[in-house]
């Protein structure tokens, strides 16, 4: 990052993330009583929810991975750089291959919808970020795509949660 107008937002964008990945994982463990994972006569009461809670997990950080790799595959590039670099090289049809090794992180937690919604929650947390990027800076940064993948894991980390509570 070269440009210092841009050190308050960067760090109001990492303050936002370690509290809302603090409030995301508070939220896991609460629902997640250590206590009753414990081995109680052969059988293991409480496996359900943490398995959910690693689903969740796991799902919301496949999600926003798959939407980095669609930002570098589907977008254009601002100014000369590493993102330039990465952009230049991929096209919508390598988004595929990936796309398709993602879906089975949304099956995780089967058949509780709680790891598709944050898979799904993950790729929508993006969407604001990359039509800002496209409006106001025509285009993406390596600084773009990395701030997608951290809003794009709270945003599934955060639907995952709601979703598995609601359900």
């Amino acid at each position: 990052m070269r440009d210092t107008t841009v050190g308050v937002g960067a760090f109001l964008l990492i303050t936002l993330a370690v509290a809302g990945l603090t409030l995301a994982g508070l939220a896991l463990a609460g629902e997640v009583s250590t206590a009753s994972i414990i081995i109680e006569g052969g059988s293991f009461e409480g496996i359900e929810s943490a398995v959910t809670a690693l689903g969740v997990v796991v799902a919301a950080e496949v999600g926003a991975k798959l939407v980095m790799v669609l930002l570098v595959c589907a977008g254009t590039a601002t100014h000369e750089g590493m993102a330039a670099e990465l952009l230049g090289e991929a096209g919508p049809r390598d988004a595929v291959l990936p796309a398709l090794l993602a879906l089975p992180a949304g099956a995780l937690t089967w058949p509780h919808p709680a790891a598709a919604v944050a898979l799904a929650g993950a790729l929508l947390g993006a969407v604001p970020v990359w039509l800002w990027s496209t409006r106001n800076l025509g285009g993406l940064s390596g600084d773009v795509i990395g701030a997608s993948n951290e809003i794009a894991r709270l945003a599934g980390l955060h639907a995952g949660v709601i979703a598995w509570t609601v359900w």
